[in-house]
């Protein structure tokens, strides 16, 4: 399994324990009304409990060429040993999907509109746009 869908599925069931079945399944993706601001604090809270600052979000759109468009916002800070740990959140346009490269492993993020996520001890962390026709850079 990969580090993306393991997070993913622990994100799912945190959330349900937070905010309750229902709203957790909107928020893990699953249905189209996802509020950015309720995820961000979620996934604030599940990354960095009970503290009151954290790393500022990196939020920017990211682009191809070829028309992929996606708007992906991130936080990170890193430990002792270097190793990152945050939470990304996103909104995809069109047929767009989001590749996420951690620490070179690449994986595919399709969940629409809205996807989000949570990662720990990791080097490099990178995101880009893609459809059918090509992906833009990493960044």
């Amino acid at each position: 399994m990969s580090k993306i869908r393991s997070l993913s599925l622990v994100l799912a069931a945190a959330l349900a324990l937070v905010a309750g079945p229902a709203s957790a399944a909107s928020r893990a993706g699953a249905a189209p009304t996802q509020d950015p601001v309720v995820a961000e604090s979620v996934l604030f809270e599940l990354v960095w409990p009970g503290q009151t600052n954290a790393p500022a979000e990196d939020c920017r759109e990211r682009t191809s060429n070829t028309g992929a468009r996606a708007f992906i916002c991130h936080a990170y800070d890193r430990n002792d040993f270097g190793d990152a740990f945050g939470y990304y959140r996103g909104t995809l346009y069109g047929a767009t999907f989001v590749q996420i490269s951690l620490d070179g492993d690449v994986t595919n993020l399709t969940t629409r509109p809205n996807f989000s996520g949570i990662f720990l001890g990791v080097g490099a962390l990178y995101f880009r746009a893609c459809n059918q026709s090509g992906c833009g850079s990493f960044s």
